[in-house]
Order: structure tokens, then C-alpha cells, then sequence
């Protein structure tokens, strides 16, 4: 099998009502990969795994796509799977990631000001489709920790418009109140924007800053058109925190393999509940 391009599961997704789901790899971690590779295979979902650009620093793009490409052939041979860079600070991260295999590419423009963001998204976008893949951009600016549905840097529908009339971008994530990371206090997201941003395009949306909202305003955020659905935080604070408690208590004889066996197996019933939550279990 090959990794394919994230454009049509989560145009179906749209059209189903439903998202895909991009877990993010913690760059290219192997116990983390195959957890959420085994789970989209047994809830027979399609799946993005997720690179976030600063994690990929220490093994490279080269040997994360190799290898995650690997586990995807052999954990998740009968559901269609996705490579996706995240959050890519610039064309030239954008262009390596393609240029190794990556199907998919975000370029994260969303701290310039408009003019630069749609010139460096146009940019992208032309790499990406040159070679069969998706472009994701991002408008408005998520917080860090905070939630505000009032905040200044919520997406503009203006900006929206002029943007993806400008560049023909696959995926458009939005900030609505949403935070990357931990919310501190109750995150409050700004439905009426989202439906604004909505009504104004029909390119498919993109949910960051998952970890901490109910499941409720997952679902909420998804039937208001959010087609595509990030998970990373959550997911890898599990990790250490199932790996500190199986070095305490998991009768493992000093081997690493055994703690990792039982950590993934932790983890791949965590994804398989995300998945069944996004609607989109069934669905590959």
C-alpha cells in the first residue's frame, strides 16, 4: 500500500457528516503510530497520522515517513492512510516533508499578516497538488491554555473569503476559542463564528486544539462543519504517564519492548474511542 492524500476522506467525511481524525504521531513515534494505526484498522476508519514539524526534529522526515509507512502496511492494511506535516512553519519544511513521501502538508501562516499567509499558503498549495497531496491553511490564531470565544484573534469570515477565493485550498483549520494544549478553566468556543465561516465556504474544516473539549462540543464542532479533527496532547501525556506507571508496576525483567507492548495497548483503546467519537469508525 501507499499513503494517500487526506483530500478525499475528509471531503467524504463532509459529505457524511462526520470527521477523520489526524493523531499526531509525536514524531513518528513507534509506540504511538502503531497504536493508532492497529485502532484505525479495527474500527475500520480511515486515518492521518500527524507529524507536528518542531517533533520531527529529532528522528527526520526521511525516516519518519519510511517507517511509518511500514507500520501502515503492516497494522492498517485495509483502511486508507495518511501522512500529514503539521503546523509546517514555512514552504521550504512543506516542500522536504512532500518531497519524502509526506500526502499531506499545513502550512501554518496564521501569526502574518493576511497578505503574506495567502502569498506562502499559494505557494504551498502549488507544491502540494503538483504531487497529488493536500494543503491545509490555517486563519485566526489559537490560544495557549486559554479559551475565549470573544478572543481578538478568532478567524475572520472576511479573511476566510478572501483567502480561499485566492488559493485553492484542501483543508482550512479555523480558531473559534480553541487552544492548543491543556485548557486552563472550561473551554468556550464561538459556535456562531464557526457557522458564520460555514456558510461562507464550502472548504472542508479542521479542528485543532481537541484535548480538554467534551465530547459534546466535538460533536457540536463537527456537525457544525468541522470535517477534520486533531488530536495530539492528550495522547501523549498518556504515553509517559502509562510508561511511568508500567517501569513501577509491569513485571517487565529490564526489557523496554514489554512496558512499550503494554503502553500501546493502552493507548490503541484511547484512539479507537476517539475514532468511534468522530463518527467516522466504519467508514474506510
Amino acid at each position: 500500500m501507499a499513503f494517500v492524500s487526506c483530500t478525499e476522506m475528509v471531503a467524504a467525511a463532509q459529505r457524511g457528516g462526520y470527521a477523520v481524525a489526524q493523531l499526531n504521531t509525536n514524531g513518528g513515534n513507534y509506540d504511538l503510530a502503531r497504536a493508532i494505526l492497529e485502532a484505525a484498522e479495527a474500527a475500520c476508519s480511515p486515518i492521518i497520522l500527524g507529524v507536528y514539524e518542531k517533533n520531527a526534529e529529532y528522528a527526520g522526515l526521511a525516516y519518519i515517513a519510511r517507517s511509518l509507512l511500514l507500520l501502515a502496511e503492516e497494522f492498517a492494511p485495509s483502511v486508507p492512510v495518511a501522512l500529514h506535516l503539521d503546523h509546517g512553519s514555512g514552504p521550504d519544511p512543506c516542500a522536504r516533508a512532500l518531497r519524502e513521501g509526506f500526502t499531506s502538508v499545513m502550512y501554518d501562516g496564521s501569526k502574518c499578516p493576511l497578505s503574506e499567509n495567502i502569498a506562502a499558503t499559494g505557494h504551498v498549495c502549488e507544491l502540494a497538488h503538483s504531487v497529488g497531496a493536500t494543503c491545509e491553511a490555517e486563519l485566526g490564531q489559537l490560544l495557549s491554555g486559554q479559551s475565549d470565544p470573544d478572543s481578538p484573534n478568532l478567524v475572520s469570515v472576511a479573511d476566510v473569503q478572501e483567502l480561499t477565493a485566492a488559493v485553492p485550498v484542501d483543508l482550512l483549520a479555523v480558531a473559534i476559542g480553541n487552544s492548543h494544549g491543556f485548557y486552563t478553566g472550561e473551554p468556550r468556543l464561538n459556535m456562531k463564528r464557526l457557522c458564520e465561516v460555514r456558510n461562507v465556504t464550502d472548504v472542508p474544516l479542521v479542528l485543532h486544539g481537541t484535548t480538554g473539549l467534551s465530547d459534546a462540543q466535538i460533536r457540536d464542532c463537527i456537525s457544525a462543519g468541522m470535517a477534520k479533527v486533531n488530536l495530539g496532547t492528550v495522547l501523549r501525556t498518556h504515553y509517559v504517564e502509562h510508561y511511568r506507571s508500567l517501569v513501577d508496576d509491569l513485571a517487565h525483567g529490564g526489557h523496554p519492548w514489554k512496558i512499550a507492548q503494554q503502553v500501546k495497548e493502552r493507548l490503541r483503546n484511547e484512539c479507537v474511542r476517539f475514532l468511534e467519537l468522530t463518527g467516522s469508525a466504519g467508514s474506510a
